[in-house]
């Protein structure tokens, strides 16, 4: 599929819109949702939380429409630069049918996150024909106090440069520990982080463009 346009990149000072496509975790754990804001200000940006991203209706963030229409207001205002969201979940899917992709063809901007996430970000490549960034949410890594150097590195490599990422190489270390938020254990220390030997190839081959 050709691309139609890419996205304008992220500056200091912009705008980020801040969604909850799926689970309400945001609403439920209030220090990780603040500690997100509060570290995206810190890297100099306005952080504008949607409408119903902290809502909670048994295990989403809102109804499927609410939760589109927190999508949809960002893609249409001129001064959101950027749409993160707080986390994944399961439900992703169901907001599909409630989005508006000619509005968000005629309006490409910058939308990241991953896990669930990556429903929306599949589906606007596919309609819309701009790149979309499978990359950190707010709940997982910009919430947390010990957010590793090659998470921002490469976030500011792949939504802030007007050039190519360039060279990708594997994280030094990496982790899987999980402290629970809801008893704040994410607070008391930094997860155990294990040496990265390298990359693990599946299966070995050569690709071209």
């Amino acid at each position: 599929m050709e691309l139609i346009k890419y996205p304008k990149k992220l500056s200091v000072g912009d705008n980020i819109g801040i969604i909850s496509p799926s689970a309400p975790l945001a609403a439920l754990v209030e220090h990780r949702y603040k500690n997100g804001v509060k570290k995206l200000e810190e890297l100099g940006f306005n952080v504008v939380i949607g409408d119903h991203a902290l809502d909670v209706t048994s295990y989403t963030a809102g109804t499927a429409q609410a939760r589109a229409e927190d999508i949809m207001k960002f893609f249409k205002d001129k001064e959101i630069k950027a749409i993160i969201s707080f986390i994944g979940g399961y439900h992703s899917n169901q907001i599909l049918k409630y989005l508006d992709f000619n509005v968000i063809r005629n309006n490409p901007k910058i939308i990241m996150g991953y896990s669930d996430m990556t429903v929306l970000l599949l589906a606007i490549y596919k309609k819309c024909g701009f790149p979309t960034f499978y990359g950190p949410s707010v709940l997982n890594q910009f919430a947390d106090p010990f957010l590793p150097d090659y998470t921002l590195e490469f976030f500011n490599k792949a939504v802030m440069l007007d050039k190519p990422i360039g060279k990708i190489y594997p994280s030094e270390f990496w982790t899987c520990e999980f402290l629970d938020w809801f008893e704040k254990k994410d607070l008391e220390r930094e997860r155990k982080f294990l040496q990265n030997s390298g990359w693990e190839w599946l299966k070995e081959g050569k690709a071209e463009r």
